[in-house]
């Protein structure tokens, strides 16, 4: 382990709202680390969209949400990010899963470069694609040089079949 970054080579991230698990990363050109994932709020009962900026040595964020944590919350329902993209603009797209239809369907999140929610984009910073109703969830994001973004993942079918699946968005 690297005893430069933190001080002992580790760090544990914790929520004041309850557990959290982390699924993607990116690094800035500023060395800064972006991990993207899900946190528990237990005062609504779901999981949010949680997205959490490091120093290149494994200490937070200050200037970014707050204490280096941010978060979109599912209002009531679950929701995680997977995958993340630094824009050219300096803002995080998150794809990863929302279960707010009944059925997981693809989610992307957007926040502004000091971690707030980017409320221009999509529905209150919330974009969801529905592939056939049933449970969708996107695993992989990366934005093409048009500026456009295409998240992969699966697409599960009335009777349990999953596909491939893959959405692009515009800018």
């Amino acid at each position: 382990l690297d005893p430069s970054f933190s001080t002992d080579g580790v760090v544990a991230v914790g929520f004041a709202f309850g557990p959290g698990a982390a699924y993607g990363l990116l690094q800035q050109p500023d060395g800064k680390l972006v991990i993207t994932g899900t946190g528990q709020n237990t005062r609504a009962g779901d999981y949010d969209i949680v997205v959490v900026r490091l120093n290149s040595d494994g200490s937070g964020d200050l200037g970014f949400g707050t204490g280096g944590i941010a978060s979109l919350s599912g209002g009531g329902f679950d929701e995680f990010g997977s995958a993340i993209v630094r824009q050219a603009d300096g803002k995080l797209l998150v794809a990863g899963g929302s279960d707010a239809n009944r059925g997981y369907d693809f989610a992307f999140a957007r926040f502004n470069a000091d971690g707030t929610v980017d409320t221009s984009f999509g529905s209150g910073g919330r974009l969801l694609v529905d592939f056939a109703g049933h449970d969708d969830q996107a695993n992989a994001l990366l934005q093409q040089a048009d500026g456009a973004i295409v998240a992969v993942g699966f697409a599960r079918d009335a009777a349990g079949i999953s596909s491939m699946a893959a959405a692009r968005i515009t800018a």
